[in-house]
């Protein structure tokens, strides 16, 4: 797993090459976003307690 995406405050996500999608969210969560190439699985963490 690496960490390959960014997380905008307008919902956005923009991860590798290209790709953007939406959803909703919080502004006060935490989020990691990771992509595993060979299973071409995108993974995004709740990271907060």
């Amino acid at each position: 797993m690496k960490d390959i995406g960014r997380f905008y405050k307008n919902g956005t996500i923009f991860i590798g090459k290209g790709f953007a999608g939406k959803i909703k969210y919080n502004n006060r969560d935490k989020i990691q976003i990771e992509y595993d190439e060979e299973k071409n699985e995108l993974t995004i963490k709740l990271l907060n307690p």
